[in-house]
């Protein structure tokens, strides 16, 4: 089993708990929920940090970050360390333009809607984008463009370039960016586009070396 592994990796020592910043507070279920990965952690000797997915800035405030770390602490436990994915914001951002220099990321002129429309079905493939073979240079100049604030919130996005006919839908050219220009409560106005969850996420595990 996945725990008995914990036990065994001499490199498994940090257990993290991520929780999204939102504009709600959480309920009581949720708020127990989080003393799990504490227990995971003092149960296999390792150590439990606190990492806030506060990549979508127009659902965070510092008010609800203060109201989970006191929910915690109301229910026993301290992490260990304390990180945002706003800490990794210029190395995702780094990444991405390496995706899109290897020719595995591309600048999309799709609505939601449309991506929505052509990502398919459980059964049908998905339509590539008519975007999807733009050249690396063009790509590179539209994202450069996007981080600058040259577009208005909407009109482009960053997709991975993976496989529009993948069994998993979420393989379809995942979006990795979206434009929101709106003040993020850590970095302020310095970005105005934002990566996904999906792709922060896993980055941020692995800058953070978490199993």
């Amino acid at each position: 089993m996945a725990l008995q592994g914990l036990a065994a990796a001499e490199d498994s020592r940090t257990d993290e708990l991520l929780t999204k910043v939102g504009r709600a507070f959480p309920g009581a279920g949720r708020k127990l929920d989080r003393g799990r990965f504490f227990r995971l952690a003092k149960k296999y000797g390792g150590r439990c940090n606190l990492r806030f997915d506060d990549t979508n800035p127009v659902k965070e405030d510092v008010e609800y970050v203060d109201s989970i770390k006191r929910d915690i602490q109301w229910l026993g436990f301290q992490w260990a360390e304390e990180h945002y994915a706003s800490d990794y914001f210029d190395q995702l951002y780094e990444w991405a333009l390496e995706l899109i220099r290897k020719g595995l990321a591309y600048v999309d002129d799709q609505t939601q809607e449309q991506i929505r429309e052509n990502r398919g079905t459980v059964s049908i493939p998905g339509t590539p984008s008519p975007w999807r073979d733009r050249s690396v240079e063009e790509n590179l100049d539209l994202f450069v463009r996007m981080k600058n604030g040259e577009f208005p919130d909407g009109s482009k996005v960053l997709r991975a370039k993976i496989d529009m006919a993948h069994p998993n839908m979420l393989f379809r050219d995942p979006i990795m960016y979206r434009i929101i220009h709106a003040e993020h409560h850590r970095t302020g106005n310095k970005w105005c586009i934002y990566p996904m969850y999906d792709y922060a996420h896993g980055q941020s595990d692995s800058i953070e070396r978490i199993t």
